[in-house]
């Protein structure tokens, strides 16, 4: 009789499955309907992105902290905010014009 060792680093582990050791509670079927694809959430807020120099990052930062805005969007917002009013009424319109669908 040879005495063999079991172990996660012996080579010559020979234990096997046995049938009747763990009964199933259902059959696994392999087949693509039971995948259950997961759609990627969409937030408004992160559906585009825009590229800026590294100065107006660094002011865009600054002007965060003195308004304690948590994120880029939201000081960007303010800015535009602040700065439609500014404009000639006919300039307010095309601005308005332009961006009705995205309101």
């Amino acid at each position: 009789m040879t005495d063999k060792k079991i172990g996660l680093l012996n080579k010559q582990n020979t234990l096997e499955r046995k049938q009747g050791n763990i009964i199933p509670n259902q059959t696994f079927n392999e087949s693509s309907s039971d995948k259950v694809k997961r759609k990627k959430e969409e937030f408004k807020n992160q559906k585009g992105s825009i590229k800026v120099p590294l100065s107006t990052k660094s002011e865009l930062s600054a002007l965060k902290s003195i308004t304690k805005t948590k994120t880029d969007y939201e000081m960007i917002q303010m800015l535009i905010d602040s700065y439609v009013p500014t404009m000639e009424n006919t300039k307010q319109k095309r601005f308005r014009l332009l961006t009705e669908d995205d309101i």
